[in-house]
């Protein structure tokens, strides 16, 4: 099969636990039930697919194979083609600021490698300042995407992105949920910001198709 041909496929990725967090640190009134979060995740697991085949179709092969390099650049220039406007802005400005923040982490840079991923993910995503977890992050890729090889900072750019849009999605569910006099953010206001949130609509249509 050839590289056009090639589609990565993600299997779906259960990420209540990073949630819930998230969700507690915008709007620690708040509390997301389950449909929410499947939800979430849906429109998430569409995102990671998303991104990986944009990167993966833009990239040239380097084996028989058709595997690709994927480098945090690319993850950067993914975000820009497949996001839109503020989104894409504001989404690229955070992984910018994470990357800049681990590399000015105590972590040592010559030990920068994915056994490091494996061995101190926890240390890796708190030098980081995020709450997906980096190791999870490295496991769903490495699980799901034998077409691509990703390099270090890839990974911590990827939870960044996860982590930004579930930040978006949440909180503007959280604020329908109050609108309703409601503490608990259901699968009905994540889907009401979908609906109504013209960038993140436009996204979630695109990632659809």
């Amino acid at each position: 099969m050839s590289q056009a041909d090639s589609t990565i496929v993600v299997n779906p990725q259960n990420w209540d636990k990073y949630t819930k967090v998230l969700l507690k640190t915008i709007n620690n009134k708040m509390d997301i039930d389950q449909g929410g979060c499947n939800k979430l995740n849906e429109f998430l697991h569409l995102v990671t697919q998303g991104l990986l085949n944009s990167i993966y179709k833009s990239k040239t092969p380097i084996s028989e194979n058709n595997q690709v390099i994927a480098s945090y650049q690319d993850l950067i220039d993914a975000i820009n083609r497949f996001l839109r406007k503020d989104l894409a802005k504001f989404g690229i400005s955070q992984v910018i600021r994470t990357q800049r923040i681990f590399q000015n982490a105590k972590i040592s840079k010559s030990k920068r490698d994915h056994e490091l991923i494996m061995n101190q993910s926890d240390e890796i995503t708190k030098q980081s300042v995020l709450t997906f977890d980096v190791g999870t992050v490295f496991n769903v890729l490495n699980e799901n995407s034998f077409q691509l090889q990703f390099e270090f900072l890839f990974y911590i750019g990827f939870s960044t992105i996860l982590e930004y849009l579930s930040a978006e999605i949440l909180e503007l569910s959280a604020n329908h949920a109050v609108t309703s006099n409601k503490t608990i953010v259901n699968a009905e206001f994540v889907e009401m910001t979908i609906e109504n949130d013209e960038e993140i609509k436009d996204l979630f249509q695109r990632i659809n198709n």
